[in-house]
């Protein structure tokens, strides 16, 4: 890969963390600031940018199952986006209560096929104690542990 990309973010916004779709070949997220975007690096188009949040996102993954993306964000919430509508709100909910960074991790894929509809975070709860949630991307309500 010889290539570089504008991803439209302002020069003094940092990239938290890039990451490569599981099952779709090409095809990279990138997290900055309050946005995502979603690049295909085999057609070399213009990165594609998801919905904006009102907080800074500080962590992210795909999901596997629905080829989505969850991130976990400075506002204490944890967003779902869909990168086949590019720009429709991202479905975001509670998540830890804490304000220290946290992150989140696809529980991956199974032959089962359960693993797939499932995220970890990790953060901090008010008295700043560490936090571990498990979450079921179906229904992000409540966290299931």
């Amino acid at each position: 890969l010889h290539h570089r990309v504008t991803l439209g973010l302002a020069s003094s916004t940092r990239v938290v963390c890039a990451r490569w779709s599981p099952s779709v070949e090409g095809i990279v997220a990138a997290v900055a600031g309050k946005k995502a975007v979603i690049w295909d690096v085999n057609r070399q188009a213009e990165p594609v940018a998801l919905a904006k949040l009102s907080a800074p996102l500080q962590d992210a993954c795909w999901l596997p199952a629905s080829n989505g993306i969850i991130s976990l964000n400075t506002d204490r919430t944890i967003a779902l986006f869909d990168p086949r509508h590019p720009g429709a709100s991202a479905e975001t909910h509670e998540a830890h209560s804490g304000r220290a960074a946290g992150r989140v991790v696809s529980g991956g894929t199974s032959t089962h096929g359960q693993l797939e509809h499932y995220v970890y975070t990790t953060g901090t709860n008010l008295t700043r104690d560490r936090e571990l949630a498990g979450w079921d991307v179906r229904n992000l309500s409540h966290a299931i542990f």
